[in-house]
């Protein structure tokens, strides 16, 4: 689901070991199902899903990194339940620093992908869920402040 309510926290340089907390929920609005709350008929539910993620990144050298992500997922609907811990490994390799090879568990389903960004704007994604559900991505990037 698409974040569209999160506060996130992180840490001053000072305490630099802690890490990067985020509390958000999914689907805060929607026009499907006559806008009901909590509807479970059809279409979103607002603020059907609730999480808590802590990630931590740390460099393995001066262009690798290894992320280590954790969180709780909360889901009030009786569909489509996905409550529980979910968690993550994630690696940036030297030799293709805009390469991210990532590894999850959602509570319910395992899935390893990449992402790649590709001439610092078009951003591809792939994945396999449960090594038999493919899916994949193409975004375009656009920079807000001059990087």
């Amino acid at each position: 689901g698409f974040s569209v309510v999160w506060v996130e926290f992180e840490w001053d340089t000072d305490i630099y070991l802690l890490p990067a907390i985020v509390v958000g929920s999914n689907d805060l609005y929607t026009q499907s199902g006559g806008g009901k709350i909590l509807s479970e008929g059809s279409g979103n539910q607002y603020f059907s899903r609730f999480y808590a993620s802590a990630s931590k990144y740390v460099s393995v050298s001066k262009l690798e990194k290894v992320g280590l992500h954790v969180s709780y997922m909360y889901n009030r609907r009786t569909s489509n339940h996905l409550n529980g811990f979910a968690g993550g490994i994630s690696y940036r390799p030297s030799f293709a620093p805009d390469l991210n090879l990532i590894a999850q568990y959602d509570s319910r389903s395992f899935c390893v992908g990449a992402n790649y960004l590709l001439l610092r704007h078009l951003f591809m994604q792939v994945l396999l869920q449960d090594g038999k559900y493919f899916s994949g991505g193409l975004a375009y990037k656009i920079y807000l402040k001059g990087k």
